[in-house]
């Protein structure tokens, strides 16, 4: 019987990406595990490809390719030679504005600078260095979060409309902090990102929301190994205190209660209601899984 250890990875050579630097997606690739002197594994092609094809499709490039040729090497190593096809960038056609009444369409989008989805490519490719507060990155993401609120704010200063896209994921947040006290164990930060993830994940169960732009926001959470599970901080004994705080929310004008959602990155949804026994169900489900 011979017994012949896993070869390591000497070398990963890149061919055919310009719109993304080859270091941008090496720096991905060792995020996920995968770089230069790792063990390699029949999995790891598909990690790989898996990886890039995110960073690709972040930047709004859907349609990528990626094929991975191998190359025995001496001393029990492997090179690995990735081919990428690019495909094109997909561009914004229309912008579609839903459940705006007091001010017109033109109105709105003139004071919003819509992109293909940059602010947030520009978070998921850095988010460590974000969190590890390095320069400039730190900076710009405080600096482009405050420029967005300040055009939201100055197009609906008394809140009568769009200003409410703001509390995405609050309702969801503020019920999870007021349960536990308003204790350490859940900072304000940590809530908001519960908050969030639960309102993008309500969204894709109610089919607002593609499984596609769920996927990459549930990914940039868990590549920061930010809190997404609302089960690590409650159980089902804590469900009607949740719920009570809901409806409680000072944005609740009925007996149902209001959330804002999500149709796809970067255009939440809002004046959208639902009743108690339909988020009831939700967070029963999210708390028990």
């Amino acid at each position: 019987m011979c017994i012949r250890d896993r070869p390591s990875i000497s070398s990963i050579e890149l061919e055919g990406n310009k719109a993304l630097k080859s270091e941008d997606l090496l720096q991905g690739l060792e995020g996920a595990g995968i770089s230069e002197g790792q063990v390699y594994k029949r999995s790891t092609l598909n990690g790989m490809k898996s990886e890039l094809i995110r960073q690709y499709a972040s930047q709004g490039r859907y349609g990528a390719g990626v094929e991975i040729e191998t190359v025995d090497k001496p001393r029990n190593t492997i090179e690995l030679k990735i081919i990428i096809d690019e495909g094109k960038s997909a561009k914004i056609k229309k912008i579609n504005i839903i459940g705006n009444e007091i001010f017109s369409n033109e109105d709105l989008l003139d004071n919003f600078e819509l992109s293909e989805g940059s602010f947030f490519s520009f978070l998921n490719n850095n988010g460590k260095k974000i969190l590890e507060l390095k320069s400039p990155f730190i900076q710009k993401a405080i600096q482009q979060s405050c420029l967005i609120k300040k055009k939201v704010v100055e197009a609906d200063e008394k809140e009568l409309g769009i200003r409410k896209i703001l509390n995405f994921g609050h309702t969801f947040a503020h019920a999870f902090e007021a349960t536990l006290g308003y204790s350490a164990r859940l900072n304000h930060g940590e809530a908001v990102i519960l908050g969030i993830n639960s309102a993008a994940k309500f969204s894709l169960l109610n089919k607002i929301l593609n499984k596609k732009e769920f996927e990459l926001i549930n990914d940039h959470l868990n590549n920061l190994s930010l809190p997404r599970d609302i089960n690590r901080f409650f159980t089902l004994k804590n469900l009607n205190t949740i719920l009570s705080f809901m409806k409680k929310d000072k944005k609740n004008n009925t007996k149902k209660i209001n959330l804002v959602l999500l149709k796809k990155i970067g255009s939440p949804v809002y004046k959208l209601q639902f009743n108690e026994k339909t988020i009831n169900l939700f967070l029963k489900k999210e708390l028990t899984k």
